[in-house]
């Protein structure tokens, strides 16, 4: 009887001695149990790309370039194939059977106004060939809009002194880049006072016409 007491007593001592060892595991674990059932999930951190994000949106601004080109290109093609169309009609006389396949467009008339003076959209051939004289064909608002733009830009751009100012400035450049950039605008400039004095003339002269 008395070793059968020594061995429960020791056996208790054990268990005792047992539980306070792993009761710092019980208690973390009831404390992780408890944050997970209490609180909001644990969000995984997202790592930050700015490199990438940066990348998106410029391959993003590309594809909107490249979207807005392949758009100017189909306006301009239309354009043109609208004044040869108007310019064949004339020329056969409005009985012909180039009229069935020109017809009238207030969008197209306003684009080309817009772009009159630009030597991309509307190339000096076509312009010396068809949007001058189709320019000089309309009526109305239109007509002394148009009048009136020319006229200002004779007036106000100097067109020497402005060639002048950047074939100096030319000069001053050093890299050929930029000495491009430089004759592209006296280029433009040129072309632009050019055909505005072209237009105020033909307005002017189909006016006496008419």
């Amino acid at each position: 009887y008395s070793i059968y007491i020594l061995r429960l007593t020791l056996h208790l001592v054990w268990r005792n001695t047992h539980n306070k060892m792993s009761m710092p595991d019980v208690i973390e674990l009831s404390s992780s149990d408890e944050d997970s059932d209490n609180g909001a999930p644990k969000r995984k951190k997202q790592h930050r790309d700015p490199a990438g994000k940066q990348e998106r949106k410029r391959a993003r601004k590309q594809r909107e370039a490249e979207k807005l080109l392949l758009e100017k290109k189909e306006r301009i093609r239309s354009a043109k194939k609208y004044l040869r169309r108007w310019k064949a009609m004339q020329d056969q006389g409005k009985e012909s059977e180039n009229k069935s396949n020109w017809k009238f467009s207030k969008a197209q008339q306003n684009w080309i106004e817009r772009n009159i003076y630009d030597r991309k959209a509307i190339p000096k051939s076509l312009f010396a060939d068809c949007a001058l004289a189709y320019l000089c064909s309309t009526k109305g608002q239109s007509r002394e809009r148009m009048r009136e733009q020319a006229a200002t830009i004779v007036r106000t751009i100097s067109l020497d002194e402005k060639v002048s100012a950047l074939e100096k400035e030319k000069e001053e450049k050093t890299a050929e880049e930029e000495k491009q950039k430089v004759e592209s605008e006296i280029k433009r400039i040129r072309s632009k006072y050019k055909r505005a004095e072209k237009l105020v003339e033909q307005l002017a002269k189909s006016d006496t016409e008419t």
